[in-house]
């Protein structure tokens, strides 16, 4: 397994820091994965959890990190968006992922130089 860390992270922006990780049980795209939710952010407000997995930013897919972090820097300070995101596990069907979408409200874009210690 190979596991990629960047040194900026829009995805503080919201709230959280993620992590690019490529399983190899799912070839071929790599995994955003929630790695710390910040108190009191809009990420914590909106229900992410460490260990989701993030897969679509308002319908769109997202492969990696790199794409994640231009819909952050391009989305409108207070817009609503879904993002869907995959759980570890569904207690209705063991052993396989829960899909869910979140809706997160992007922070006024004041907040965007406030990202605390990288």
């Amino acid at each position: 397994a190979v596991i990629w860390c960047f040194i900026y992270n829009m995805a503080r922006f919201i709230g959280m820091d993620v992590i690019e990780y490529e399983r190899p049980d799912w070839p071929g795209s790599n995994n955003i994965i929630v790695s710390n939710v910040h108190e009191g952010s809009a990420a914590a407000n909106a229900g992410f959890a460490i260990g989701d997995i993030i897969r679509r930013w308002n319908e769109v897919p997202l492969s990696n990190r790199a794409e994640l972090d231009n819909c952050i820097a391009n989305a409108e300070e207070n817009q609503w968006i879904g993002v869907g995101i995959h759980r570890k596990e569904d207690p209705r069907a063991p052993g396989s992922p829960k899909a869910v979408t979140v809706e997160v409200r992007m922070p006024p874009r004041s907040q965007e130089n406030d990202l605390g210690e990288l």
